[in-house]
């Protein structure tokens, strides 16, 4: 069974050209990506190299990507592995990404007490990106209005700009 995760209407611009996974994981859903045989993990990942800044990390480029264009599972193991080598203020922002991508697969899931406590954690941490100068955009605004039916959320293509 496929997962129910709209896409979004407007196509955002890609950053990287690495593919998207066969399918958007949603639990319960679909098999578990690293855990079951037609997982679309299950064999492995890219082995990353690691950039010099956020800005030109190819990981976490390609987790906004996956962000961008409804992967919200697969955004948030890509982010989470960004995060654990991550820093101060910019561990903060990148760890509110990861869970702006759980609050939204939560709404997805139908799990809105969940979705809302994520949120909020999410949207304390990324508060922590204009001391970075990271351009968040309207992400917060968008994702309250995805929230009620809008158009899923998107980030700024220079996320981060440093």
């Amino acid at each position: 069974m496929k997962p129910e995760i709209q896409s979004t209407k407007i196509t955002p611009p890609r950053r990287t050209t690495v593919d998207f996974p066969s399918y958007r994981y949603v639990p319960g859903k679909a098999p578990h990506p690293f855990r079951h045989p037609d997982g679309h993990m299950y064999h492995g990942e890219p082995q990353w190299p690691i950039g010099e800044t956020w800005g030109t990390d190819p990981q976490f480029s390609y987790a906004a990507d996956l962000f961008d264009h409804g992967y919200y599972w697969e955004a948030h193991e890509q982010w989470e592995a960004c995060w654990k080598r991550a820093e101060n203020e910019e561990k903060k922002c990148i760890q509110g990404l990861i869970q702006m991508s759980a609050a939204i697969l939560k709404h997805n899931m139908g799990h809105l007490s969940a979705r809302d406590k994520l949120f909020q954690a999410a949207v304390q941490k990324l508060s922590y990106g204009r001391e970075l100068a990271w351009d968040i955009g309207t992400l917060e605004q968008d994702t309250k209005d995805f929230f009620s039916g809008g158009l899923i959320p998107s980030l700024p293509i220079k996320i981060p700009i440093n």
